[in-house]
């Protein structure tokens, strides 16, 4: 991605979640700002959308929009139980158009909140937020970073983040723009950076589907479009050793299902008419407790 442009897929995600916003069929996650975030190209593809005979049958056959409520709505539950048991502090990397901060305001009370994403991507926020009026929570820190290339504890280092301090982390539909070893080398920083309690939840794709993408006609696509935009699937990893990759980094796997599994455990009834993949996983993942 170029330095002086936005993440393209992270406007993919909010053009979903409006869409989802406007369906009263869907009870997973409601966002009342993603319409308001999106570029003017996608506003108009979304009321074309909204007026069109076949945007049923076009979400029968798209699965990406139902993977991004699943994973936003598990990840929210994860950190509700969390915040119970005394997490003080949420770190969502390449947060791109999330809007936590903003739908959950009575959530926030005892929470400190990092934001770490591709610069130019939290810049648009920024500048999109203040355009809006909408104002940021004095406990929300926008923290820019290059994943690629930058270190994780380099960055919060330079803000009030709280190494002593239980903190959960989300991880969301960036681990396949990334190489293994950068995926590795975020996980660890974390771990090292972190000297109290450190849960993650992680997304991730199947690998046999980035590394045979052509075998699978509706994966097939997409890996296609995302490519075309500069953005392409790099890395995935095998449900069947996933565990056994952690345990070498010192993390535990405490839970790892595939969307479509996580949305009959949270009402796969109240998701409209979008549909789930199961090449896509959800898991989480908690530093090993001895390291603590």
């Amino acid at each position: 991605m170029l330095l002086h442009l936005d993440s393209q897929t992270a406007n993919v995600v909010t053009f979903f979640r409006a869409i989802a916003a406007l369906n009263p069929s869907n009870q997973l996650l409601v966002d009342p700002y993603a319409q308001q975030f999106l570029p003017k190209y996608l506003k108009l593809a979304l009321l074309s959308l909204r007026r069109s005979t076949i945007s049923h049958q076009f979400f029968e056959n798209i699965k990406l929009g139902g993977g991004v409520l699943i994973r936003a709505r598990y990840a929210e539950e994860c950190l509700k139980e969390r915040v119970l048991s005394g997490t003080k502090q949420y770190i969502i990397l390449g947060a791109g158009w999330d809007s936590f901060a903003f739908r959950c305001p009575s959530e926030l009370e005892e929470l400190e909140i990092f934001e770490l994403d591709f610069p130019a991507t939290q810049q648009k926020k920024i500048k999109r937020l203040k355009t809006l009026g909408i104002a940021v929570p004095n406990n929300v820190h926008f923290v820019p970073i290059d994943f690629e290339s930058e270190q994780i504890h380099v960055a919060l280092s330079q803000t009030s983040f709280d190494p002593n301090l239980d903190t959960f982390v989300t991880w969301q539909g960036v681990t396949y723009y990334l190489t293994e070893e950068t995926i590795e080398q975020v996980l660890l920083s974390l771990s090292d950076l972190c000297s109290g309690r450190l849960d993650i939840v992680i997304d991730y794709i199947e690998q046999k589907y980035i590394k045979q993408w052509w075998r699978y006609q509706h994966f097939r696509w997409i890996y296609l479009a995302v490519a075309f935009i500069g953005e392409r699937f790099v890395s995935g990893f095998d449900p069947n050793t996933f565990s056994d990759w952690l345990s070498e980094r010192k993390f535990t796997l405490k839970e790892d299902h595939n969307y479509r599994t996580i949305a009959d455990r949270l009402g796969s009834e109240n998701m409209g008419h979008f549909r789930l993949s199961v090449r896509t996983h959800l898991a989480h993942i908690q530093k090993f407790e001895e390291d603590i």
